[in-house]
């Protein structure tokens, strides 16, 4: 007897059994000999079969996971733009970006509170544009900088004044080795200089212009050789290093390594961890399929991205976020955002955004690939 299995999912599993003269001395009979062949008809129709059924299934629960997600992350950004007057990277430029991008596969979201939040982001760095312009009024530097151009991009925001301003305060505070530093540590959201970096990076890309562009590509040279010269420790370091990488148009040799180095670092539960002494989360499970997917060029179908939506897919809370513990000590005073997870809600945000854009941008991928 001769046993066979095929294994195509977490949920989903072949396994017939065969009797072949081969392997065993007894003739078989005329009927034997049918049940045989159709048992190798229906395990092969099978195996063609389920890598569908099981991408299909995947991809419906990503699917609602983005839905329930969703409703929670705007709710919570515009409780916070309703008590604050300052721009923030974890509830406007994540949030933004996670929003967007589900739009732009097909989630309903309301266009108008997209183009609210970015009202939001926009007014605060117009009532201080000048002093923007000359290097200054920008409480989270280049990194908040960049996040704030990133989210305005996203929404289809075009250049004037006030992005010009923004761009000219990162030209100031590129530094003579080629990087833009973070300036107060509040890891691992604001902690990075290979963060910083990268979004300045793209952010020259999306809005350098009048005359600036030669500018922009001098600049991005310099940051590109800093890039090479740098060795990335973190996470979200490592994950940043890529997407600076790619953005800089870095050789492909050097985006490799960098991608194979994140790859390397997958938990065997399928997710990331911050640093190496935590256990793996959204936050850096998010982050890092993000990274490799769009900076690494990694496919939806590589069994390292399949274990990774998986296990976002198995840590969503039941009311749509994903929980990431803070390790940051408080520089406010603790206010609510309409979000869960108390102290931990501002970085809470921030994973279910990363969770959200990964999961948001995959479905697709996952239905028309062998997931």
């Amino acid at each position: 007897m001769v046993r066979f299995k095929s294994v195509v999912g977490e949920n989903f599993s072949i396994c017939y059994t065969l009797r072949q003269p081969f392997f065993d001395e007894t003739p078989l009979t005329r009927s034997e000999k049918d049940d045989h062949r159709m048992r190798v008809v229906l395990f092969m129709v099978a195996a063609l079969i389920a890598p569908c059924v099981y991408a299909e299934d995947v991809a419906s629960r990503a699917q609602s996971a983005v839905a329930r997600s969703l409703p929670l992350l705007q709710r919570s950004a515009e409780s916070y733009a309703a008590q604050r007057s300052c721009f923030s990277c974890h509830h406007q430029g994540l949030v933004a970006l996670a929003v967007t991008a589900a739009k732009a596969r097909g989630f309903y979201v309301d266009a108008e509170r997209i183009r609210e939040q970015s009202v939001f982001t926009h007014d605060y760095f117009t009532e201080r544009r000048d002093q923007v312009a000359a290097g200054e009024g920008v409480p989270g530097g280049a990194y908040n900088t960049g996040y704030a151009l990133l989210s305005l991009a996203r929404d289809n925001w075009q250049p004037d004044t006030t992005t010009d301003a923004l761009i000219e305060y990162l030209f100031h505070k590129q530094e003579d080795n080629g990087r833009w530093r973070i300036r107060t540590h509040r890891p691992p959201l604001e902690d990075s200089d290979f963060t910083a970096t990268a979004l300045s990076i793209r952010a020259l890309q999306l809005y350098a212009r009048n005359g600036r562009e030669e500018e922009m590509q001098k600049r991005i040279a310099h940051a590109r050789e800093w890039l090479g010269a740098s060795t990335p420790t973190t996470t979200e370091d490592k994950a940043f290093y890529l997407l600076g990488l790619h953005w800089s148009k870095s050789p492909k040799e050097a985006i490799d390594r960098a991608a194979e180095q994140l790859l390397s670092e997958q938990r065997d539960e399928g997710g990331w961890a911050q640093l190496a002494e935590m256990k793996s989360d959204a936050y850096a499970t998010g982050q890092v399929l993000w990274a490799l997917q769009r900076g690494g060029g990694l496919s939806v179908s590589n069994e390292a991205y399949r274990r990774g939506i998986e296990f976002l897919l198995q840590t969503q809370e039941e009311d749509g976020s994903w929980k990431v513990v803070t390790r940051s000590k408080p520089i406010q005073t603790y206010f609510e955002t309409d979000f869960p997870h108390g102290k931990s809600q501002f970085i809470s945000v921030c994973g279910t955004s990363w969770a959200t854009m990964v999961l948001s941008l995959s479905i697709e991928s996952i239905r028309t690939q062998r997931f």
